[in-house]
């Protein structure tokens, strides 16, 4: 399981960053909806699954609506933080199996492939890219300055 993240951060880490901060806010939520959409799926045969799935969704969700995508200022978690949370993110959930005792192996290749596709898509994200044109040309004046 180790190995497989591993592999998965070492080869997309190399890869261009191809996705903005919007477009990785989108796959936030998509990844934190397949989360709970596991959750009921499991529920009937796997409880510690389910539970397993709507804590990772939970946690994915509260970090995605309190980032700051846009760079103004509104939200708590900067790009920075939030690069950083997708991490632990993918890597709780890598260890969900483990640490709620369940061998499945359905709901376990579920958990490996959301932290596979979770850090897939942080380390193709450009968190330094300006979310919009005016806000590219904020930057460029600061960076003048």
């Amino acid at each position: 399981m180790a190995v497989i993240l591993s592999a998965a951060d070492s080869l997309t880490r190399r890869l261009p960053k191809v996705l903005t901060p919007k477009a990785h806010a989108a796959t936030d939520y998509l990844t934190a909806g397949l989360f709970f959409a596991a959750s009921a799926l499991f529920w009937r045969n796997h409880k510690r699954a389910a539970l397993g799935a709507a804590a990772c969704g939970g946690l994915k969700l509260v970090s995605s609506a309190l980032t700051d995508y846009d760079r103004d200022g509104s939200n708590l978690i900067n790009l920075s933080l939030h690069s950083k949370a997708d991490f632990g993110v993918a890597a709780l959930s890598a260890a969900m199996p483990p640490l709620l005792g369940f061998t499945e192996p359905g709901p376990r290749r579920f958990f490996v492939a959301q932290a596979v596709a979770i850090t897939a898509l942080a380390n193709l994200t450009d968190f330094k890219r300006a979310s919009s044109p005016r806000r590219a040309s904020v930057e460029r004046r600061r960076q003048r300055a």
